[in-house]
Order: structure tokens, then C-alpha cells, then sequence
């Protein structure tokens, strides 16, 4: 009857666990046909690549290069997205790693908007990202969610400094080790 107790305690325990990361692939370990797995990219297939997977990493294997370039006499940023990810109040984190090679003054950029039921956006947390270097760099952004918010889309990308113009060919960053969690009331702190 001991081992029975056990199985029903750990099994739960483990479900709680593996649910606690709200983003879909935030270790960007799973790139199928040269997509992220769960994410929405700005690539045009068989024409332009500006979001691909990068073997320079922070954590695991690969982590995701938004990138800068030439598309028809025009300067197009690698951009992802994830949409529709079901929250309740409490205070959003966001922990994640960056690496920027910036070309002129070209900036990280994130973008956590907050929806209601009625999918209007009643918050927007953003953060920039100007450091660049050699090494990953760790951040996290938290943000107190609204009562009534009920869903969040996040976007990553790269863009030019504002009042700088548009973005450089060949700039680029990587984003890896993303974890999302809401911390309240219903949820567990995060580690």
C-alpha cells in the first residue's frame, strides 16, 4: 500500500513541475524544418531566413538568432512570437538569456502584451536590450498582471535604437533559456 501512497503523491508532484514553464520551447532545443518549435517567426520560406537556430547557446544545445537582412532593397529584423498563453493575476516573470551583435545602434527588444477575455490589450511590460558582447547575458523582466488579465503574447526581436533609423544588415541577437511563470497566490516562486 506504501508504494501505491508514493506513485499518487510523485505523480502529481510531477505534472505540477512540468507545467510550470508557460512558453512552449524556451529552450529553443527543438527546431523542426528550421522552425522553433511553437513559435511564430517572421520567415518568408524560400526567400528570406531571418530567424534561424544558433549553436552558440546559453543553456542545452541551440538557442534562437534573430537576425538583420537585405530583403528587397529593405532591412528586415528576425522576429518570434508566441500568442494566446493563458494567465491568471499574479506577477508575470520572465528570466531568459541575450546575446546582441549590434551594427550601428541596433537594440534587443521584448514585448510581453497583457489581454483581457474580450483579447484587448489593457498592458504592455517591454524591455530593451542594448549591452552587446561576447557572452550571454542574463535578464529577467517582471510585471504585475492586471485582475481581469486572462492571456499574454510575447515577442522577441531586434530593431534599430529609436531616432536611429532602420535596423543594420548583420546585426543580430540570440535568445535562449526563456521561462515564463506567473508567481501569486495559485503558482509556485520562481527558481
Amino acid at each position: 500500500m506504501k508504494h501505491h501512497i508514493a506513485v499518487f503523491i510523485v505523480v502529481p508532484l510531477l505534472a505540477i513541475l512540468a507545467e510550470q514553464n508557460l512558453l512552449k520551447n524556451g529552450s529553443f532545443e527543438s527546431f523542426p524544418a528550421g522552425e522553433p518549435a511553437g513559435w511564430t517567426t517572421n520567415n518568408i520560406p524560400t526567400m528570406v531566413t531571418v530567424v534561424s537556430a544558433s549553436q552558440n547557446s546559453y543553456a542545452g544545445k541551440t538557442s534562437v538568432k534573430c537576425e538583420v537582412k537585405e530583403f528587397y532593397e529593405t532591412k528586415m529584423a528576425g522576429m518570434i512570437s508566441q500568442k494566446d498563453i493563458e494567465v491568471k493575476s499574479g506577477e508575470l516573470v520572465l528570466k531568459g538569456a541575450y546575446l546582441l551583435k549590434s551594427v550601428g545602434k541596433d537594440v534587443g527588444y521584448v514585448a510581453v502584451d497583457v489581454k483581457s477575455a474580450a483579447n484587448s490589450t489593457i498592458a504592455t511590460c517591454e524591455r530593451y536590450f542594448t549591452e552587446s558582447g561576447p557572452d550571454f547575458i542574463p535578464f529577467t523582466i517582471s510585471a504585475r498582471l492586471p485582475e481581469n488579465a486572462k492571456r499574454i503574447d510575447i515577442l522577441l526581436t531586434l530593431m534599430a535604437e529609436k531616432g536611429a533609423g532602420p535596423a543594420h544588415v548583420g546585426s543580430y541577437i540570440l535568445y535562449d533559456a526563456l521561462d515564463l511563470r506567473i508567481v501569486g497566490k495559485e503558482t509556485e516562486e520562481v527558481p
